[in-house]
Protein backbone atom coordinates (compact mmCIF):
# COMPACT_ATOMS: atom_id res chain seq x y z
CA UNK A 1 0.00 0.00 0.00
CA UNK A 2 2.04 3.51 -1.01
CA UNK A 3 1.88 6.49 1.26
CA UNK A 4 -0.97 8.85 1.79
CA UNK A 5 -0.53 11.92 -0.97
CA UNK A 6 -0.05 14.34 1.27
CA UNK A 7 -0.81 17.06 -1.75
CA UNK A 8 -4.69 15.85 -2.02
CA UNK A 9 -6.89 18.01 0.52
CA UNK A 10 -9.58 16.68 2.57
CA UNK A 11 -11.88 18.08 5.38
CA UNK A 12 -13.49 16.88 8.56
CA UNK A 13 -16.91 17.40 9.37
CA UNK A 14 -18.19 16.60 13.17
CA UNK A 15 -21.74 15.76 13.31
CA UNK A 16 -23.00 17.04 16.60
CA UNK A 17 -26.53 15.89 17.49
CA UNK A 18 -27.44 17.48 21.02
CA UNK A 19 -29.93 15.07 21.59
CA UNK A 20 -28.35 11.68 22.72
CA UNK A 21 -30.30 8.80 23.80
CA UNK A 22 -27.70 6.84 26.38
CA UNK A 23 -26.26 10.51 28.06
CA UNK A 24 -28.83 13.68 27.02
CA UNK A 25 -26.81 16.66 26.39
CA UNK A 26 -23.39 14.91 26.32
CA UNK A 27 -21.40 17.06 24.05
CA UNK A 28 -21.71 19.93 26.53
CA UNK A 29 -20.70 17.97 29.26
CA UNK A 30 -17.31 19.10 30.63
CA UNK A 31 -13.88 17.14 30.83
CA UNK A 32 -11.38 18.95 32.87
CA UNK A 33 -13.54 22.59 32.56
CA UNK A 34 -13.86 22.03 28.63
CA UNK A 35 -16.82 20.89 26.84
CA UNK A 36 -16.72 17.25 25.16
CA UNK A 37 -17.56 19.19 22.00
CA UNK A 38 -14.37 21.18 22.28
CA UNK A 39 -12.37 18.29 22.81
CA UNK A 40 -13.49 16.70 19.76
CA UNK A 41 -13.27 19.16 17.63
CA UNK A 42 -9.23 20.85 18.67
CA UNK A 43 -7.96 17.18 18.24
CA UNK A 44 -9.58 17.14 14.89
CA UNK A 45 -7.44 20.73 14.26
CA UNK A 46 -4.35 19.04 14.40
CA UNK A 47 -5.35 16.21 11.92
CA UNK A 48 -4.16 18.58 8.62
CA UNK A 49 -7.81 18.90 7.14
CA UNK A 50 -8.14 21.85 4.61
CA UNK A 51 -11.07 22.37 7.10
CA UNK A 52 -13.01 21.51 10.08
CA UNK A 53 -17.18 22.00 10.41
CA UNK A 54 -18.74 21.24 13.32
CA UNK A 55 -22.48 20.36 12.16
CA UNK A 56 -25.43 20.69 14.61
CA UNK A 57 -28.84 21.52 15.47
CA UNK A 58 -28.57 22.93 18.79
CA UNK A 59 -27.61 27.03 19.49
CA UNK A 60 -25.21 26.13 22.05
CA UNK A 61 -23.25 23.59 20.96
CA UNK A 62 -22.67 26.39 18.05
CA UNK A 63 -21.99 29.09 20.19
CA UNK A 64 -19.38 27.22 21.96
CA UNK A 65 -17.93 26.54 18.80
CA UNK A 66 -17.98 29.59 17.31
CA UNK A 67 -16.37 31.37 20.96
CA UNK A 68 -13.62 29.31 19.96
CA UNK A 69 -13.25 30.76 16.43
CA UNK A 70 -14.32 27.16 14.87
CA UNK A 71 -16.27 26.66 11.49
CA UNK A 72 -20.41 25.77 12.24
CA UNK A 73 -23.02 24.58 9.96
CA UNK A 74 -26.40 24.74 11.46
CA UNK A 75 -29.57 22.50 10.68
CA UNK A 76 -32.64 22.01 12.97
CA UNK A 77 -33.39 19.05 10.47
CA UNK A 78 -33.60 15.61 12.54
CA UNK A 79 -30.85 13.60 9.59
CA UNK A 80 -31.40 9.85 10.12
CA UNK A 81 -27.64 9.49 10.89
CA UNK A 82 -24.15 11.45 11.33
CA UNK A 83 -23.45 10.60 8.01
CA UNK A 84 -26.81 11.65 6.50
CA UNK A 85 -25.66 15.20 7.81
CA UNK A 86 -21.77 15.16 7.18
CA UNK A 87 -23.46 14.48 2.99
CA UNK A 88 -25.88 17.76 4.23
CA UNK A 89 -22.67 19.95 4.71
CA UNK A 90 -20.47 18.37 1.39
CA UNK A 91 -23.04 19.37 -0.56
CA UNK A 92 -23.94 22.80 0.85
CA UNK A 93 -20.18 23.44 0.48
CA UNK A 94 -20.73 22.58 -2.92
CA UNK A 95 -16.84 20.14 -2.52
CA UNK A 96 -16.05 18.40 -5.50
CA UNK A 97 -17.08 14.42 -6.03
CA UNK A 98 -13.99 13.23 -5.29
CA UNK A 99 -13.08 15.24 -2.12
CA UNK A 100 -11.86 12.78 1.16
CA UNK A 101 -14.07 13.50 3.43
CA UNK A 102 -13.20 12.17 7.12
CA UNK A 103 -16.46 12.14 9.59
CA UNK A 104 -15.30 12.10 12.87
CA UNK A 105 -17.99 11.72 15.51
CA UNK A 106 -18.23 14.27 18.47
CA UNK A 107 -17.46 11.73 20.90
CA UNK A 108 -13.94 10.74 19.96
CA UNK A 109 -12.00 13.16 21.42
CA UNK A 110 -8.69 12.30 21.00
CA UNK A 111 -8.22 11.47 17.58
CA UNK A 112 -4.94 10.80 16.30
CA UNK A 113 -3.31 12.26 12.57
CA UNK A 114 -2.25 8.76 12.25
CA UNK A 115 -5.33 7.31 12.39
CA UNK A 116 -6.68 9.82 9.99
CA UNK A 117 -3.69 9.73 7.54
CA UNK A 118 -4.12 6.05 7.35
CA UNK A 119 -7.95 6.03 6.35
CA UNK A 120 -6.79 8.31 3.49
CA UNK A 121 -4.87 6.20 2.28
CA UNK A 122 -7.00 3.18 2.33
CA UNK A 123 -9.28 5.17 -0.20
CA UNK A 124 -6.56 6.68 -2.10
CA UNK A 125 -5.24 2.87 -2.57
CA UNK A 126 -8.13 0.56 -2.85
CA UNK A 127 -10.95 2.39 -5.43
CA UNK A 128 -13.28 -0.33 -4.54
CA UNK A 129 -13.45 0.91 -0.68
CA UNK A 130 -16.64 2.91 0.01
CA UNK A 131 -15.66 3.42 3.06
CA UNK A 132 -13.15 3.08 5.44
CA UNK A 133 -13.30 2.95 9.02
CA UNK A 134 -11.42 2.83 12.35
CA UNK A 135 -11.52 0.04 15.08
CA UNK A 136 -9.36 -1.22 18.34
CA UNK A 137 -8.59 -5.16 19.22
CA UNK A 138 -9.21 -5.71 22.96
CA UNK A 139 -9.06 -9.07 24.77
CA UNK A 140 -12.65 -10.96 25.64
CA UNK A 141 -11.51 -10.88 28.40
CA UNK A 142 -12.69 -7.37 28.87
CA UNK A 143 -16.28 -8.63 29.28
CA UNK A 144 -17.72 -5.27 30.21
CA UNK A 145 -17.21 -3.85 26.93
CA UNK A 146 -17.81 -6.98 24.86
CA UNK A 147 -21.19 -7.68 26.01
CA UNK A 148 -22.17 -4.01 26.46
CA UNK A 149 -24.64 -2.99 23.87
CA UNK A 150 -23.32 1.01 23.85
CA UNK A 151 -19.78 -0.85 22.14
CA UNK A 152 -19.93 -1.06 18.99
CA UNK A 153 -18.54 -4.55 17.87
CA UNK A 154 -17.13 -5.81 14.32
CA UNK A 155 -16.06 -8.52 12.39
CA UNK A 156 -13.94 -9.06 8.98
CA UNK A 157 -13.07 -10.73 6.52
CA UNK A 158 -9.68 -12.14 5.85
CA UNK A 159 -8.56 -8.71 3.55
CA UNK A 160 -9.90 -6.34 6.28
CA UNK A 161 -13.70 -5.72 5.10
CA UNK A 162 -16.11 -5.80 7.55
CA UNK A 163 -18.37 -8.80 7.41
CA UNK A 164 -21.18 -7.14 10.43
CA UNK A 165 -21.34 -4.70 13.05
CA UNK A 166 -23.29 -5.40 15.96
CA UNK A 167 -24.37 -4.06 19.38
CA UNK A 168 -24.12 -8.01 20.47
CA UNK A 169 -20.68 -10.11 21.64
CA UNK A 170 -19.24 -11.02 17.93
CA UNK A 171 -17.86 -13.28 17.15
CA UNK A 172 -19.43 -15.61 19.37
CA UNK A 173 -16.53 -17.58 21.66
CA UNK A 174 -17.24 -20.56 23.63
CA UNK A 175 -14.23 -20.80 25.66
CA UNK A 176 -11.69 -17.74 26.84
CA UNK A 177 -8.21 -17.94 26.29
CA UNK A 178 -6.86 -19.36 29.91
CA UNK A 179 -9.52 -21.91 29.54
CA UNK A 180 -8.48 -23.43 25.97
CA UNK A 181 -4.64 -22.69 27.09
CA UNK A 182 -5.66 -25.27 29.91
CA UNK A 183 -7.18 -27.58 27.17
CA UNK A 184 -3.90 -27.53 25.03
CA UNK A 185 -1.11 -28.35 27.66
CA UNK A 186 0.60 -31.52 27.15
CA UNK A 187 0.04 -34.57 29.47
CA UNK A 188 1.95 -34.37 33.07
CA UNK A 189 4.36 -36.26 34.18
CA UNK A 190 3.33 -39.03 36.88
CA UNK A 191 5.55 -38.67 40.33
CA UNK A 192 7.35 -41.95 39.62
CA UNK A 193 8.58 -41.16 36.57
CA UNK A 194 9.96 -38.16 37.42
CA UNK A 195 11.63 -39.79 40.35
CA UNK A 196 13.42 -42.19 38.27
CA UNK A 197 14.32 -39.56 35.86
CA UNK A 198 15.84 -37.75 38.62
CA UNK A 199 17.92 -40.29 39.75
CA UNK A 200 19.78 -41.30 36.15
CA UNK A 201 22.97 -40.36 35.95
CA UNK A 202 23.72 -37.08 33.30
CA UNK A 203 24.80 -38.85 29.70
CA UNK A 204 27.21 -37.46 27.84
CA UNK A 205 28.49 -38.56 24.13
CA UNK A 206 32.47 -38.31 23.27
CA UNK A 207 31.54 -35.83 20.81
CA UNK A 208 29.51 -33.84 22.81
CA UNK A 209 32.38 -33.78 25.39
CA UNK A 210 35.03 -32.82 22.96
CA UNK A 211 32.77 -30.20 21.65
CA UNK A 212 32.56 -29.00 25.04
CA UNK A 213 36.66 -29.14 25.71
CA UNK A 214 37.19 -26.94 22.29
CA UNK A 215 35.25 -23.83 23.19
CA UNK A 216 36.79 -20.59 23.77
CA UNK A 217 37.12 -19.87 27.41
CA UNK A 218 34.44 -17.70 28.96
CA UNK A 219 34.70 -13.86 28.65
CA UNK A 220 35.63 -12.47 32.04
CA UNK A 221 32.78 -10.00 33.79
CA UNK A 222 35.11 -7.01 33.29
CA UNK A 223 35.05 -7.40 29.33
CA UNK A 224 31.26 -8.44 29.06
CA UNK A 225 30.65 -5.15 31.06
CA UNK A 226 32.84 -3.01 28.73
CA UNK A 227 31.10 -4.78 25.24
CA UNK A 228 27.72 -3.93 26.89
CA UNK A 229 28.70 -0.63 27.27
CA UNK A 230 29.76 0.20 23.79
CA UNK A 231 27.48 2.31 21.85
CA UNK A 232 25.43 0.39 18.85
CA UNK A 233 27.40 1.65 15.60
CA UNK A 234 25.27 2.01 12.54
CA UNK A 235 26.84 3.72 9.27
CA UNK A 236 25.69 6.95 7.88
CA UNK A 237 24.38 5.42 5.07
CA UNK A 238 22.10 2.70 7.24
CA UNK A 239 20.85 5.87 8.91
CA UNK A 240 19.84 7.44 6.30
CA UNK A 241 18.14 4.75 4.85
CA UNK A 242 16.31 3.97 7.65
CA UNK A 243 15.18 7.65 7.82
CA UNK A 244 13.87 7.39 3.98
CA UNK A 245 11.76 4.53 4.67
CA UNK A 246 8.04 4.80 4.33
CA UNK A 247 5.63 4.88 7.41
CA UNK A 248 4.17 1.62 8.02
CA UNK A 249 0.95 0.22 5.80
CA UNK A 250 -2.39 0.79 7.80
CA UNK A 251 -2.89 -2.90 9.41
CA UNK A 252 -6.27 -3.91 8.38
CA UNK A 253 -8.62 -5.59 11.44
CA UNK A 254 -8.55 -9.49 11.41
CA UNK A 255 -10.09 -11.80 13.56
CA UNK A 256 -8.32 -13.37 16.46
CA UNK A 257 -9.03 -15.99 18.63
CA UNK A 258 -10.17 -15.00 22.69
CA UNK A 259 -9.94 -11.02 20.78
CA UNK A 260 -13.10 -8.54 19.62
CA UNK A 261 -12.71 -5.66 17.43
CA UNK A 262 -14.73 -2.57 18.91
CA UNK A 263 -15.83 0.12 16.36
CA UNK A 264 -14.51 3.57 16.25
CA UNK A 265 -16.84 6.59 15.50
CA UNK A 266 -14.90 7.56 12.76
CA UNK A 267 -15.81 6.98 9.01
CA UNK A 268 -13.89 8.13 5.39
CA UNK A 269 -15.76 8.47 2.05
CA UNK A 270 -15.49 10.28 -1.19
CA UNK A 271 -18.20 12.85 -1.66
CA UNK A 272 -19.65 11.10 -4.85
CA UNK A 273 -19.91 8.02 -2.31
CA UNK A 274 -21.50 9.96 0.34
CA UNK A 275 -23.97 11.30 -1.26
CA UNK A 276 -25.26 8.14 -3.03
CA UNK A 277 -25.51 6.36 0.69
CA UNK A 278 -27.34 9.49 1.91
CA UNK A 279 -29.88 8.79 -0.90
CA UNK A 280 -30.20 4.81 0.14
CA UNK A 281 -33.41 3.90 2.28
CA UNK A 282 -32.60 2.94 5.51
CA UNK A 283 -32.92 -1.12 5.60
CA UNK A 284 -33.92 -3.25 8.12
CA UNK A 285 -30.80 -4.08 10.10
CA UNK A 286 -29.50 -0.61 10.38
CA UNK A 287 -33.13 0.36 11.77
CA UNK A 288 -32.89 -3.33 14.24
CA UNK A 289 -28.97 -2.25 15.47
CA UNK A 290 -29.09 1.67 15.10
CA UNK A 291 -26.09 1.33 13.21
CA UNK A 292 -25.57 3.75 10.29
CA UNK A 293 -22.57 1.71 8.82
CA UNK A 294 -25.10 -1.56 8.44
CA UNK A 295 -26.70 0.75 5.21
CA UNK A 296 -23.35 0.67 3.55
CA UNK A 297 -23.01 -3.37 3.89
CA UNK A 298 -27.19 -4.20 3.50
CA UNK A 299 -26.46 -2.11 0.09
CA UNK A 300 -23.08 -4.45 -0.98
CA UNK A 301 -20.46 -1.46 -0.24
CA UNK A 302 -17.26 -2.43 0.75
CA UNK A 303 -16.02 -0.93 4.20
CA UNK A 304 -12.48 -1.32 5.25
CA UNK A 305 -11.59 -1.73 8.98
CA UNK A 306 -8.60 -0.64 10.02
CA UNK A 307 -6.48 -1.10 13.57
CA UNK A 308 -6.64 2.18 15.30
CA UNK A 309 -3.13 3.22 16.24
CA UNK A 310 -4.29 5.05 18.90
CA UNK A 311 -4.07 4.21 22.36
CA UNK A 312 -5.81 6.89 23.87
CA UNK A 313 -10.01 6.63 25.11
CA UNK A 314 -12.53 6.47 22.28
CA UNK A 315 -16.65 7.12 22.33
CA UNK A 316 -18.65 8.62 25.34
CA UNK A 317 -22.30 6.72 25.53
CA UNK A 318 -22.73 6.57 29.78
CA UNK A 319 -21.75 8.52 32.60
CA UNK A 320 -18.88 5.80 33.46
CA UNK A 321 -17.73 6.45 30.03
CA UNK A 322 -17.25 10.03 30.88
CA UNK A 323 -15.69 9.31 33.85
CA UNK A 324 -12.95 7.01 32.48
CA UNK A 325 -11.98 9.37 29.62
CA UNK A 326 -11.82 12.22 32.07
CA UNK A 327 -9.59 9.64 33.92
CA UNK A 328 -7.32 9.44 30.99
CA UNK A 329 -6.94 12.94 29.31
CA UNK A 330 -4.86 15.47 30.62
CA UNK A 331 -6.66 18.78 31.93
CA UNK A 332 -6.68 21.56 29.37
CA UNK A 333 -3.93 24.03 29.43
CA UNK A 334 -5.35 27.41 30.60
Amino acid sequence: MSATDPNEQFHIVIPARYAARRLPGKLLKEIHGKPLILWAYEAALTCGAASVTVATDHADIAACVHNQGGAVWMSDRDYASGSDRVAAVARALAWPPATVIINIQADEVSIAADDVNNLRTVLQTKPQAAIATLAKTSSIEDRVGWESVDTVKVVCHADGRAAYFSRLPIPYQQSSAAEESAENQPPTTSASARTDAKNQPPTTSASARTATKNQPAPTSASDRTATENQPPTTSASARADAKNQPAPAPAFCRTIAHHWHHHLGVYAYRRHYLQCFSQLPRGSLERLERLEQLRALENGDPIYVLEAVSSQPHGIDSAADLHRVQSALKPASP
